[in-house]
């Protein structure tokens, strides 16, 4: 089986339609999108370093 995520047959491949589809429909676009991923990522490094 193919491991490269962009292959024509991963999940990844298969699902961008579904994605971006979703992005219109909220008005996102792939900067907002990187933004919510980074805030995310931040909110969960700061809660695990609060609990240690």
């Amino acid at each position: 089986m193919d491991r490269n995520p962009r292959s024509p047959g991963s999940q990844e491949h298969r699902n961008k339609p579904y994605t971006e589809k979703a992005m219109r429909q909220r008005g996102a676009d792939r900067t907002e999108l990187e933004h919510l991923l980074w805030d995310s990522l931040l909110h969960r490094e700061l809660v695990q370093a609060a609990s240690r």
